[in-house]
């Protein structure tokens, strides 16, 4: 399992960016802003990050964990278009 990071540089590289990324194109998030607002809240509380994919492929779900990997204390999911369900395994 990864490292532990800081939930501060999570909240800045990962939700600022996927909600920019994510509103120029258009995407369906699912809890974005609500795990932005944890990540601030949690401050240099050290967190883990997990992936999971539905098995048709049309959603990508972003779990924060903590550092033990017991809670979760925050998950956001991304809607995957067409091209980017079919184009990868």
């Amino acid at each position: 399992m990864p490292d532990a990071a800081p939930a501060y540089p999570l909240r800045c590289f990962r939700g600022r960016t996927r909600r920019r990324f994510g509103r120029k194109r258009g995407l369906t998030a699912l809890g974005l802003d609500k795990t932005i607002d944890i990540l601030e809240a949690a401050g240099d509380e050290l967190l883990r990050v997990g992936e999971i994919r539905t098995a048709d492929q049309a959603w990508t779900f972003m779990l924060i964990l903590d550092a033990a990997a017991t809670t979760v204390p925050a998950c956001t999911g991304v809607a995957r278009t067409w091209r980017q369900c079919w184009s990868k395994t």
